[in-house]
Parts: structure tokens; sequence; C-alpha cells
């Protein structure tokens, strides 16, 4: 088997754990209740003073406080996998000829 195939693969399956495990606090199972589940918490927000023009409740200010630090705990992380492995990754799949991981234009390697 090829070597660079196979770590590849290898750094493939390191960058999908870490990226699921991001993706658990953002979105988790119903059965993963230890986890932020940001989405639908800052949805139910947004609904809640969607078309109101007044000035937010006071609970619902602090909760924008609270979303705000644990959206800053999973960005911390999305951002090292992207700043991180997901460059060399793109990069190997671009010289194997496989599909690209890219939530930016910016780490699209050229060579595509």
């Amino acid at each position: 088997m090829d070597y660079a195939i196979v770590a590849s693969l290898k750094l493939a399956k390191e960058t999908e754990e870490q990226l699921s495990q991001i993706r658990e606090d953002l979105q988790p199972s119903p059965h993963s209740p230890q986890h932020l589940d940001l989405r639908s918490r800052v949805g139910q927000l947004t609904e809640q003073v969607a078309d109101y023009t007044g000035r937010p409740a006071a609970a619902q200010e602090e909760y924008l406080g609270v979303f705000q630090g644990e959206l800053d705990q999973v960005e911390g992380p999305l951002n090292s996998v992207i700043r991180g492995q997901l460059g060399p990754l793109n990069a190997r799949f671009a010289a194997d000829h496989v599909p690209y991981i890219s939530p930016h234009t910016a780490l699209v390697p050229d060579s595509r």
C-alpha cells in the first residue's frame, strides 16, 4: 500500500475525530446532554427576540454573554483544526486527486 495514502488517511481520520467533537458541542445527539448544544439554545433565544424592537430582558442579555463564552470555547478548537491540520490534509488530497475540505477558499490548494 502507498505510504502517502496511508498517511493521508490517518490525518483525515484524526481531523474527522476533532471536528466530530466540535460538532457535538454545536449540535449534539439527544443522547449527549453533557455537550453545549449551542445551535438549539441560540436558536431559541433568537426566536424569543426576533422582530422585537425593544430592549432584551436582563436574562436574555445574560444568556448572550453565556453563549458568547461557550461559542469561544468551541471556536478555539475549530480554528486550531482549520489553521493546523486542514491545510496539510488538503495538500495531500490534492496530490492524490481527492476532493478537498474547505471552510474558506484561502485553504484550497492552488493545484486544483
